[in-house]
C-alpha cells in the first residue's frame, strides 16, 4: 500500500470514529473503508453492525498537497463547501 493510500484509509477511518463519538473504543480493524486515495470514500463494512454502512457518508477533503483528511456524517444528502481566503486577507483575519 502506498503512503497516499495509507493516509487516505486512516483519514476515512478516523472520520468515521470521530463522527460516531467513539474514538478508538471501536477498534479500526473492525470496519472497512477503501484504501485507494482516488476511490470512493465509503464505509464498506462494520463488524457486528448490519446496515451501519448505509447510514453514514464520508467525503475526502484535500487540505494541501501531501495531506489527507476526511469528513463523515450520518444521513444524506449533504454537501461540503470549501472556501479559500486570499493569503493576505487570511492573515489579517487571524491577527
Amino acid at each position: 500500500m502506498t503512503r497516499g493510500a495509507r493516509a487516505s484509509c486512516w483519514a476515512r477511518k478516523k472520520a468515521y470514529l470521530n463522527t460516531r463519538g467513539e474514538g478508538l473504543l471501536l477498534f479500526p480493524g473492525r470496519f472497512t473503508v477503501p484504501a485507494a486515495p482516488r476511490g470512493e470514500p465509503v464505509l464498506l463494512e462494520v463488524e457486528g453492525r448490519h446496515g451501519e454502512p448505509s447510514r453514514w457518508r464520508l467525503i475526502d477533503l484535500h487540505p494541501a498537497e501531501g495531506y489527507a483528511a476526511a469528513l463523515g456524517a450520518e444521513g444524506s444528502p449533504w454537501e461540503v463547501r470549501r472556501f479559500t481566503l486570499p493569503g493576505k486577507a487570511a492573515r489579517r483575519e487571524l491577527d
